[in-house]
């Protein structure tokens, strides 16, 4: 074998409480970590047109509140407060239209 051979490690690797030693491939090595998605930044889940708003900046709402509703698929769908609250921005309008994971709007 040549000087030119790869070396490869192994490096530990945690599955629920087991521990094991494995070799991780570089798409692994790469990947985007995993960051939890913030509740109070409310983004469209498919493309639509906004139809309605029903809050305004500096509104108190609670949790289940209907927010806005937007039309996707042929379908009025309307987005519910994932958290209690107060609108801090909206950044869409009645009529616009919206790609799938665009922010619509902040609560602080």
């Amino acid at each position: 074998m040549s000087d030119d051979k790869i070396k490869m490690e192994f490096e530990d690797f945690a599955v629920e409480s087991m521990k094991y030693k494995t070799l991780l491939t570089d798409k692994f090595k790469n990947r985007v970590a995993y960051k939890p998605s913030n509740p109070n930044l409310v983004y469209s889940v498919l493309p639509g047109t906004i139809l309605d708003i029903m809050i305004k900046e500096g509104d108190h709402i609670a949790k289940g509140d209907a927010l806005l509703s937007y039309e996707a698929m042929k379908m009025h769908n309307i987005m519910l407060s994932p958290v209690n609250g107060k609108i801090k921005n909206i950044h869409v309008k009645i009529g616009e239209k919206v790609a799938k994971k665009v922010l619509l709007l902040e609560i602080e």
